[in-house]
């Protein structure tokens, strides 16, 4: 896979034009009020004539402006780095798990998996944040859902309401193909398959449940089985192909 390219929320190249015309306002002076510029979002003009967007970080009295990254690939690429990372504990732990019994040492056993364990977790919680990013984006701000509740009654939900209440598969499955006009379940149903796999495995680490009244002692076991052979890569595809 190719290196991702850093992308900010806003990034402009703007004309000679418009350049020149902000050249000549600085040297006329700033005539703004305080609270103006205070409700003014803050921008970087690089050398090469590029508007990117930035936020304001205070800290006692003194204001930082720092370029404000796309979270959707900033939460992507988090999780690309660390397939590699997973990837090499895994090999780790293989290599010692299939030391004979006089070699093995259970507290460097249970290590490797520790270390092979976090990676995973860091991988999925990741590129889960990224996919829910991309669909929450994808939402217009005053984009109207309804949904039934299954008692002849409906709810209407408008923009930042469907993000924040309207649950991940829903969205994927019913709201994005309304705005976008295409069905990624229906058109892609093995990548799908594989984005709903990484939604229920980011589920069971994030809300971690114990099995102490199953038949079995092993509490956990299920997890841990799961990270074992669970398909990164194929996701890693699938979420950037989405």
């Amino acid at each position: 896979m190719k290196h991702l390219v850093r992308k900010y929320v806003s990034k402009v190249q703007l004309t000679q034009e418009v350049l020149s015309y902000i050249n000549s306002a600085e040297k006329k002076g700033n005539s703004l009020h305080g609270s103006v510029i205070d409700s003014m979002v803050p921008n970087f003009i690089t050398n090469e004539g590029e508007l990117i967007q930035s936020f304001v970080y205070t800290l006692k009295n003194t204001k930082y402006f720092i370029p404000e990254p796309n979270p959707i690939v900033l939460y992507f690429d988090t999780g690309r780095a660390y397939l590699n990372v997973l990837k090499r504990n895994k090999l780790i732990l293989m290599n010692q798990l299939n030391l004979n019994d006089k070699e093995q040492n259970v507290f460097q056993l249970g290590d490797k998996f520790y270390y092979y364990f976090a990676s995973c977790v860091r991988f999925v919680v990741f590129q889960f944040l990224a996919l829910e990013a991309m669909l929450n984006k994808l939402i217009p701000f005053d984009f109207e859902y309804r949904k039934e509740d299954g008692n002849k009654r409906s709810f209407i939900y408008i923009g930042l309401q469907i993000q924040r209440n309207i649950e991940f598969k829903e969205k994927l499955q019913k709201v994005i193909p309304l705005i976008t006009k295409k069905s990624f379940p229906n058109s892609f149903p093995k990548k799908y398959h594989l984005i709903e796999s990484l939604k229920d495995f980011r589920d069971e680490i994030v809300h971690t449940k114990s099995q102490k009244n199953a038949p079995a002692s092993n509490y956990y076991s299920e997890m841990y089985l799961k990270a074992m052979d669970f398909k990164y890569e194929e996701t890693l595809y699938s979420a950037r192909f989405y």
